[in-house]
This record gives C-alpha cells, sequence and structure tokens, in this order.
C-alpha cells in the first residue's frame, strides 16, 4: 500500500497539477514532501517500535497512513496537498522495516525464505506496476481516487494486525531514554540528502547557491548526526550494526539494488512514453511481464534460498538482472512488447533473486534483539539508494542526450549532400501528398528534427540501460563479505 502509493501519485502529477492549479516545479513538492517525510521516519521506527510494540506501532501507522490518504483526497489547494503528503509519507515509512521484521519474530528461520519472497514481492512489484495502475485509475475515474483507494486496504491491515500480530511488547521505560538531538539531527541530515539529490540535477547542482548551501547543511549535519549516535548512551539509531560487516555489505548491495529497482522502473515507462509515444495503459501492459515474473516466480525464488546459498542465490539474480539491463540497452526505435517482454520478465525475475537472500543475510546476521533496528537501517539504504540512483539517472540522462545529439548533428553536417537529397525528397513527397501544406520545406525540416530527437532518445536511453548494469556489477565487490547461511541470533 505505501510502496504503491507513491508510484500511483507519480504518474498522476499531471491531472493533480491542473486540479491544484500548480506549476510543474511546485507539483514537484508533492513528491519531495512525501518522499523526504518518509526517509526520516524509516530510521526511526525501530525505536518507537520498541516503545510500543510492532503490533501497535504498525497498526497505528497503517491507520494514520490511511487517515492522511482520505486528507490527500480532500485537499482544496497545492498547499494543503503538500502537508497531507507529508504526514502520509511519514507514516508509510514505518510500514515496510517493521513488515520485514515481523517475519524474523514470527517465522522460524526455516520459513524466512517464504515470508521475504511474499515481502518482496509486493514491494517490488509495487514499485514496477505503480505508474501503470495510477495512470489507469486517473483516466477512468478520478485524481482523488489515487488516495481513496487505501481506505479500505488500510481497514483491513489495522484490524488484522490487532488480531494477528503479537511478537512483543511494548517497552515504555525507554521513553525517558529518547535521544531528542539525534532525532533532530537525523531529520536534518536525511530531508536535506534527499532534497539535495531530487532538486540537484534540475538546478545545475553547484553551480546553483542554495544547492550548495544545501551541500553544507548536508554535510555537517550528518557528521554530527554520526557522532551524536557513535558517543550518545541511548542512541535513537543504532549504528553500531555496522560493525557487523555482513550487515554493512548487505546494506552495501541494498543500497545499490534499490538504485537499479528505482531507476529500471524510472526508465521503462519513460522510454516508451518518449520514443514510442505510449499511453499509460499500453505501457502498463508491458511492465506487467515485470509483474508477473515477481509474482509467479516468488515461490522458484524461494525454494533456490531455501536449497542454494544465499550469496550464489544472488550472484545469480545479479547475472539475471544485469542481462536484462544490458538486453534492454539494444532496443531500437521500433521496440515493442515482441523485443521487450523476455527482457522485462527476466528483470523482475532477477530482482527477486537479489533481494530475497540479501535481505535475509543482512537482517539474519544480527541478535534477534536488533532485527527492528537492522531492518530499518537495510530498508533506508534500499530507498536511499533508490533516491540517489534516480538523480543519478536523471543527470546522466541529460548529458547522454546532449551528446548524442550533437554527435547526430555533425554526422549530418558531414554528409551534406546526403542530407540535402533526403530533405529534398521529403519536402517533395510533402508537396505531393498534403497540397495544403503552405510551407513543405519547414514541415520537412521539422519531420526531420523529430527523427534526430526520436533516435537521440533511443541512444540516450539505451546508454542509460548499460550504466546501468555496470552499477549492479558492483555488487560483486560484496559478495566475499557474506556468508552462505546465516542464522537469526538469540538474545
Amino acid at each position: 500500500m505505501a510502496v504503491l502509493d507513491i508510484q500511483i501519485v507519480a504518474s498522476s502529477l499531471g491531472e493533480l497539477r491542473a486540479s491544484l492549479g500548480a506549476t510543474v516545479e511546485e507539483i514537484a513538492l508533492i513528491q519531495s514532501s512525501y518522499l523526504v517525510a518518509e526517509v526520516v521516519m524509516i530510521p526511526l521506527s525501530a525505536w518507537l517500535a520498541r516503545l510500543f510494540s510492532i503490533r501497535y506501532m504498525f497498526a497505528g501507522s497503517a491507520a494514520c497512513f490511511m487517515v492522511a490518504s482520505l486528507l490527500c483526497a480532500t485537499a482544496w489547494n497545492l498547499e494543503s496537498m503538500i502537508v497531507f503528503r507529508s504526514l502520509q509519507g511519514f507514516f508509510a515509512g514505518a510500514l515496510t522495516p517493521l513488515s520485514f521484521a515481523t517475519i524474523f519474530f514470527m517465522f522460524p528461520r526455516s520459513k524466512h525464505a517464504i515470508g521475504v519472497a511474499i515481502a518482496g514481492m509486493i514491494t517490488t512489484t509495487g514499485i514496477t506496476l505503480g505508474p501503470a495502475i495510477g495512470g489507469f485509475i486517473t483516466t477512468t475515474f478520478s485524481w482523488h481516487w489515487i488516495f481513496l483507494m487505501n481506505i479500505v486496504p488500510g481497514l483491513i491491515v489495522v484490524f488484522g494486525v490487532l488480531a494477528l500480530i503479537d511478537v512483543d511488547r511494548p517497552q515504555w521505560h525507554i521513553l525517558p531514554q529518547i535521544d531528542i538531538p539525534g532525532v533532530l539531527l537525523a531529520g536534518v541530515f536525511l530531508s536535506s540528502l534527499i532534497i539535495l539529490f531530487d532538486k540537484g540535477p534540475e538546478n545545475d547542482w553547484f553551480d546553483t547557491l542554495w544547492i550548495l548551501q544545501l551541500t553544507i547543511v548536508t554535510a555537517v549535519s550528518g557528521i554530527l548526526f554520526v557522532w551524536r549516535e557513535l558517543t550518545c548512551r541511548f542512541p535513537m539509531i543504532q549504528l553500531k550494526l555496522f560493525t557487523d560487516k555482513t550487515f554493512s555489505a548487505g546494506c552495501a548491495c541494498s543500497f545499490i539494488l534499490g538504485a537499479a529497482i528505482v531507476g529500471s522502473a524510472y526508465l521503462s515507462p519513460a522510454m516508451l512514453s518518449t520514443v514510442r509515444g505510449y499511453n499509460s495503459q499500453q505501457i502498463g501492459t508491458i511492465m506487467m511481464f515485470t509483474g508477473a515474473a515477481q509474482v509467479f516466480l516468488a515461490p522458484v525464488a524461494s525454494l533456490m534460498v531455501q536449497r542454494m546459498a544465499g550469496r550464489i542465490v544472488l550472484a545469480i539474480g545479479l547475472v539475471v538482472l544485469m542481462a536484462a539491463l544490458v538486453w534492454h540497452g539494444q532496443m531500437t526505435a521500433e521496440m515493442g512488447i515482441d523485443q521487450l517482454a523476455i527482457p522485462q520478465f527476466m528483470r523482475g525475475f532477477g530482482i527477486m533473486l537479489c533481494f530475497m537472500p540479501i535481505t535475509i543475510i543482512s537482517i539474519g546476521s544480527v541478535p534477534l534483539s536488533e532485527v527492528r533496528n537492522a531492518s530499518s537501517l537495510f530498508n533506508l539504504f534500499r530507498s536511499l539508494g533508490g533516491a540517489i540512483g534516480l538523480s543519478m539517472v536523471t543527470t546522466a540522462q541529460e548529458g547522454r542526450f546532449d551528446f548524442h545529439r550533437e554527435r547526430l548533428l555533425a554526422q549530418l553536417s558531414e554528409g551534406g549532400a546526403a542530407t540535402t537529397q533526403f530533405l529534398t525528397g521529403l519536402q517533395q513527397r510533402i508537396e505531393d501528398t498534403y497540397s495544403t501544406i503552405r510551407d513543405p520545406a519547414e514541415a520537412a525540416l521539422r519531420i526531420m528534427n523529430a527523427f534526430i530527437e526520436r533516435e537521440v532518445w533511443v541512444l540516450t536511453f539505451n546508454d542509460m540501460w548499460i550504466a546501468m548494469a555496470a552499477y549492479c556489477g558492483l555488487t560483486f565487490l560484496f559478495l566475499p563479505f557474506l556468508p552462505d547461511k546465516v542464522r537469526v541470533q538469540d538474545d
């Protein structure tokens, strides 16, 4: 519900902008406010779960998320929507890490793979299918329903958790130990970090004064945050977990793979919309292959994790995922469902094979009493990886687009006679076919520019897919630090 929400809203920003009377820059704040609040909440969720217990923390967060969704549907202007989206993101930040933590508390080690498979399938499928679902809802109904659709699932979750989940007890004695300076520093550091990478690409990074100032704030608050948590008697966020090399390597893998999931979820719809002109339903049809792989092959991935060494499964998943990304990087302007079905399916399966073992190994490497903290930090790195990875993709995409455009224009200039002959032939064809066009020469130039831009986008997206495959390959560097099998330690 929480993972799906941000992807659905992303595909409906156009309708929201028209309804709320906002500019393109202003409407982006709806997503930014959600992301910032979510990332701030993720590391705090572990301490709050100890205080209230996982049962009441999860049910309360789901209930507040549901109420915030209802408020978003009733937003009357941009400012109210930003406030309500911030509330929605804040409470959503607790749901994913507590979901994974609950699996390790509720089930024996032999069932961890199945539990993580189900949770991972829901998380990754939500990221993959969100844009298509959002486009369908806003096209068929209205933008209000992208928020109202959370009400019924929210009620089911709240009452289901209260009735079925009972894995720990509230620890009210830790309330006086709350690390307020640590909370404030974490909030400033994480929020400024997300804003920096969210707004940096569109503001020319360090050529903009306020981006430079924000970078300084991020660096200073980050250093102070780490110092505070390492020296505080009762730290809010247990950074000491990073002394475990297995957990540290797992978080590094989570960061890299988070960028791959979010980056590829952005590139696929963007490529199909820009190059092929597909609408949301056509894009959704192609993206369904990724979702289908994650749903139907989750049992296969779960069985592999149970029968094989975790890092071997991770290595296989990386090979499958990288092969799928490279395959995407070979596309042409005539690509369609026939060319994209197999790599989309492979990408979905590869993501499942990567995240299942790394989640079990990372969270399972710590004592049971630290599972809440481990799950929150692991998911924080995945979220940060996704946000930073998306920023890297958009920044590199702009640079590669300019590079390929300049190169193609230079090649056309070098082939002057052939270019002139092509334009002359195109102009003559326009004159013969469309006699009502006043300036066939200008029309021919526009058509040629459209061809050039389309091919430039194809080359640009192909570069991004290849670069993402290479980036995923960095995960292999951390495989030697991962054990084959990990048993959750008892207290």
